[in-house]
């Protein structure tokens, strides 16, 4: 999980504080939880937050990925201008 241009404070896994760490993406396996802080101090627009499948997900040509968008207030009502691919998902992460 990853939100294009916005570094992911984590602060909790599972209900437990750990030592906050910045990140550039989390990857969450089933039934895991993340409390995360994103500082929204991009410039105003929309940005894509994605998820990408791994394992099971990646394999013989499937691709699996998921895209949500991030808008500030003000912002226009256009999509993120980034493409939203599945390789465009990959980020170093946690």
């Amino acid at each position: 999980m990853s939100i294009d241009d916005h570094r992911l404070l984590v602060v909790a896994t599972d209900s437990a504080a750990v030592e906050p760490i910045e990140v550039d993406s989390i990857i969450l396996n089933a039934g895991e939880r993340y409390d995360i802080v994103v500082t929204a101090n991009q410039t105003v627009g929309s940005y894509w937050i994605r998820f990408r499948g791994l394992a099971f997900c990646n394999r013989n040509g499937v691709e699996v990925h998921q895209e949500a968008i991030l808008r500030y207030e003000d912002a226009d009502g256009a999509p993120p201008t980034a493409n939203n691919t599945y390789q465009e998902a990959d980020r170093e992460g946690l």
